[in-house]
């Protein structure tokens, strides 16, 4: 009897418990839709505009308290972290933690590199041997986009069952939606979006399709990125079955490519595909493979080496011309890319464990991507006063990038869950729409036939 009466107690306290961890969930979204909403007020949102965001919040903060009782510990796999355990993922293979952690250092890149180009533009860095350091500082960190390229060889050249249309439409969502969502939020910004008509929707999708992003010249490299998804599918097919001899032969041929294309002192009128970036998503492709890491020892040498000969170019040339030579797609850039993949994944011990901050920042690491370029100019620099020219250089360096990650993120976090969040969920709801009367169409068709 005492036990039954200790069970019922329990299944109560249970219930009472997750009635009120919903509670809190809802509360919760709540108070991240108002508080955006008067960040937006703040930020000079007109009263016709703050309607239309308080109808996006509601939508946003409707469609989280809908999901919360279909998803058990929601609030886990908003942040990424609900597969800490490293257990299966959600894709149905075991975690690879050397991924997060070259995302994370891609970002950490891409911010210091830009924090470094601002400050030196703006003359802040004066003339000689500080100056020359820096330099090698940022052109180092350029290897970013290498790095960005090379994760989409090797987690999306790998053969998987998946159909056409899937792969794209996935991207569209997940890719080219918040893009968009973004490059509004930038428009806005720079008060280019007073009045909202036809004409100002019609303008605005017109840039974005031509890749008219002066506002976010960083925008630059999601372009290349969707690019390489357009032919990613079909190389998956060609990659599906090719011996490792010949990938590795591949890889080769892409970095002699790349040696004309750049080095050479006898220009070559040819520049083959392999040269340009697709040539840079199937390095990273072979690079992951596990019969590469019997060469990681060489590798890393070589990107040693590569960074000396960075080094010299800067010394010896202008800016324009070791730009041109050294960076993207160079062997020398390629080689300190390769490099870090294979210090990456030669240290198991330290790079194939994850953490929260990890897998915090990996799952929101393309939305910090896409608003750092704000925070630099509008938060670290013109509210908190952080430039790389402080505290010796070092400290500048260290603050701009911690104080431009955590603003990038809370931003991130808030406009991905309060207005991305509602455009994707508008553009599946078409989509399954689209594809519903599809399928009736094909039906109908069939019936009549």
């Amino acid at each position: 009897m005492r036990n039954s009466v200790f069970s019922i107690e329990k299944k109560v306290g249970n219930m009472m418990w997750i009635k009120k961890r919903k509670l809190i969930d809802c509360l919760f979204w709540g108070f991240l839709g108002f508080f955006l909403l008067m960040w937006m007020q703040r930020m000079g949102l007109g009263p016709k505009k703050m309607l239309v965001m308080s109808i996006v919040v509601v939508l946003a903060v409707s469609i989280h308290i809908r999901r919360l009782k279909r998803t058990p510990k929601y609030i886990q796999k908003i942040l990424g972290i609900e597969n800490e355990s490293g257990k299966e993922s959600g894709i149905g293979r075991k975690r690879i933690y050397e991924y997060d952690w070259l995302r994370l250092m891609a970002v950490v890149m891409v911010i210091t590199t830009h924090a470094i180009q601002m400050d030196m533009d703006s003359g802040m860095v004066p003339e000689g041997r500080v100056f020359y350091w820096m330099t090698v500082l940022y052109v180092f960190c350029l290897v970013c986009n290498l790095l960005y390229v090379m994760l989409s060889g090797a987690l999306l050249l790998p053969y998987k069952e998946n159909k056409l249309w899937d792969f794209y439409l996935y991207r569209m969502e997940k890719i080219v939606s918040p893009m968009l969502v973004y490059f509004i939020f930038y428009l806005w910004i720079n008060g280019e979006l007073e009045h909202i008509n036809f004409y100002t929707v019609g303008w605005v999708l017109r840039r974005f399709f031509m890749g008219d992003t002066s506002e976010s010249p960083h925008y630059w490299l999601m372009y290349v990125i969707l690019g390489l998804y357009v032919v990613i599918p079909f190389f998956r097919y060609m990659c599906r079955n090719i011996p490792y001899k010949t990938l590795t032969a591949m890889v080769a041929v892409s970095g002699i490519c790349m040696y004309f294309t750049t080095y050479s002192p006898i220009p070559c009128a040819v520049t083959p595909l392999l040269s340009s970036w697709i040539g840079v998503a199937i390095a990273g492709y072979w690079i992951a493979q596990k019969e590469t890491r019997s060469y990681d020892g060489p590798i890393m040498a070589m990107g040693g080496v590569s960074i000396f000969i960075t080094m010299y170019c800067i010394h010896t040339y202008s800016r324009e011309e070791f730009l041109n030579i050294c960076c993207n797609c160079s062997p020398t850039m390629l080689m300190i890319a390769m490099s870090l993949f294979s210090l990456v994944f030669s240290i198991p011990r330290f790079f194939s464990k994850g953490n929260v901050f990890l897998r915090i920042l990996s799952r929101y690491s393309f939305s910090i991507i896409l608003i750092h370029w704000y925070v630099l100019f509008f938060v670290t620099r013109a509210v908190f006063r952080i430039d790389v020219s402080q505290y010796f250089y070092i400290g500048g360096i260290l603050l701009s990038l911690i104080v431009t990650l955590l603003v990038s993120f809370g931003i991130a976090f808030l406009i991905d869950n309060l207005v991305v969040t509602v455009v994707e969920t508008m553009y599946g709801l078409l989509i399954n729409k689209g594809k519903n009367l599809a399928l009736f169409m094909v039906r109908k068709i069939n019936m009549q036939k």
